[in-house]
């Protein structure tokens, strides 16, 4: 095989790979939604009423270190893994929460130093 045959190959491989990356995202998404609507886990007005710009990483740390609602019942639980919690924070955002952006952010916002290597 040649050296161009084998970096096309290569190239087709990764993109297959990043396309059903993004399918299984999309997926556990649904999967989470379907989850928490099997579970019955109630909404309040004021709940189906909040907007969270998509991927807006600030203003969804912002909301989580500045709301009255947001600082009582969707902060991060001791035990509970950063994947963990951006997965029950998706619920409520409408979009899947990357668990690096969101401790990074909120990490940031805290004032919380990053830990040297």
């Amino acid at each position: 095989m040649k050296k161009n045959n084998k970096h096309q190959t290569l190239r087709i491989e990764l993109q297959t790979i990043a396309q059903l990356i993004g399918q299984l995202a999309e997926h556990l998404l649904k999967a989470t939604g379907l989850m928490c609507s099997i579970g019955g886990v109630p909404m309040n007005v004021d709940e189906r009423n909040w907007t969270f710009p998509e991927n807006d990483y600030d203003w969804l740390a912002t909301w989580l270190t500045t709301n009255e609602y947001a600082l009582a019942r969707k902060r991060k639980w001791k035990s509970e893994s950063w994947p963990a919690y951006a997965t029950r924070l998706s619920k409520y955002v409408g979009w899947g929460v990357d668990y690096l952006l969101l401790q990074r952010c909120l990490k940031q916002k805290l004032g919380i130093p990053k830990q040297q290597k």
